[in-house]
């Protein structure tokens, strides 16, 4: 049933399909300024939802949500709003078929006199289990979630692998390995801080065609207010390790980025065809937009065939047809670099 008069609105219970899904309310009523609903949903699209929260999930996602709420506005928000997975999965990563093997997804959304706490969990076969919880308190004068609100919450993250980089690599690479990470949220909505710690091992590159195999990978890291801090990474290949520790800035006004590197006996290359082990050291690093190399690299022994391509590569001026060309921007784009290292073939390459 429908009542209105002056100042005052009433929608009894009612239900409705929704995007192929069905809303139920209970009530929705607003009268003297004051706003009061609660209801729930079933079956519906998430991604409508998700493109209104500018998220895109990519072709051939599936997912449906519940939910269900019950909001007090008179006038600070108070109440509370949950969203479940129901069914479905998604495809996040470009040009991709792997689903993200979603098996819970649960948000828990409270009001308290407009100060709003959240607690996220989401799962998956495809990388793990994430769980968010924050706090946002709005400034004097300011409504609910408004740009300024103050975060205060931490987030969790379990990674059992990382299948889904693989494809967003590419198919000729294989990733894996566990990581965990403990974060603390700060800052505001308009600007969330995330600083805390991050641990990776059993770290896993291999690219088969190009006889890398890369294993065992540790890595100990720590998220500052303004900087990654590589506390330590060591990988190993067939014979030796690769090793590096230093600093990434999360802004360019943040100072210069260095990383330093040593590679140790390591294998780099295990292919009939090629082969190659190397030592050295040097540093990467960042500063006002430039890349900055410098290092010695010797090869202790090694082997590349190289064969004569059959065909000879066209130019960039040359334009296919039926092939989209690349644009002037995409041809001349480069990061500028600056490189300073020697490489030392040694005796035995």
């Amino acid at each position: 049933p429908l009542e209105a008069g002056p100042g005052y609105f009433a929608l009894g219970e009612t239900s409705a399909d929704l995007a192929g899904g069905r809303l139920s309310l209970r009530t929705l009523r607003r009268e003297n300024g004051r706003i009061t609903s609660s209801g729930g949903f079933t079956g519906v699209p998430a991604l409508p939802i998700l493109a209104l929260a500018g998220v895109a999930p990519q072709p051939g996602s599936d997912l449906k949500l519940r939910g269900a709420w019950a909001i007090n506005a008179t006038p600070r928000l108070n109440g509370t709003l949950s969203v479940a997975r129901e069914s479905g999965d998604l495809i996040v990563l470009p040009n991709s078929t792997t689903r993200v093997g979603l098996e819970e997804l649960n948000l828990d959304l409270r009001f308290v006199d407009d100060t709003a706490n959240a607690k996220l969990i989401v799962q998956g076969s495809q990388f793990g289990i994430g769980k968010i919880d924050v706090t946002a308190v709005p400034a004097e004068g300011d409504g609910p979630l408004s740009a300024t609100a103050r975060l205060a919450g931490n987030v969790k993250l379990d990674l059992a692998n990382l299948h889904l980089l693989d494809n967003w690599i590419g198919t000729a690479a294989l990733v894996d390995g566990v990581v965990r990470a403990q974060l603390g949220l700060a800052g505001t909505l308009a600007a969330p801080v995330v600083t805390g710690t991050m641990e990776g091992d059993r770290i896993r590159f291999e690219v088969p065609q190009q006889g890398i195999a890369l294993k065992n990978g540790r890595l100990r890291a720590e998220l500052t207010d303004q900087a990654l801090v590589v506390q330590e990474f060591s990988i190993s290949g067939p014979t030796g390790t690769l090793a590096a520790n230093g600093t990434l800035a999360r802004r360019s006004d943040d100072g210069e980025s260095q990383i330093e590197w040593r590679a140790i006996d390591l294998q780099l290359l295990d292919r009939p065809d090629q082969r190659l082990s190397v030592a050295g050291n040097g540093t990467i690093g960042m500063s006002k937009d430039r890349i900055v190399l410098r290092g010695a690299l010797k090869a202790l022994k090694g082997t590349i065939e190289f064969v004569r391509p059959h065909t000879t590569p066209l130019g960039d001026d040359v334009v296919v047809i039926g092939r989209k060309p690349k644009s002037e921007k995409t041809r001349r784009r480069a990061t500028p670099l600056d490189l300073d290292a020697t490489l030392d073939f040694g005796e035995h390459f």
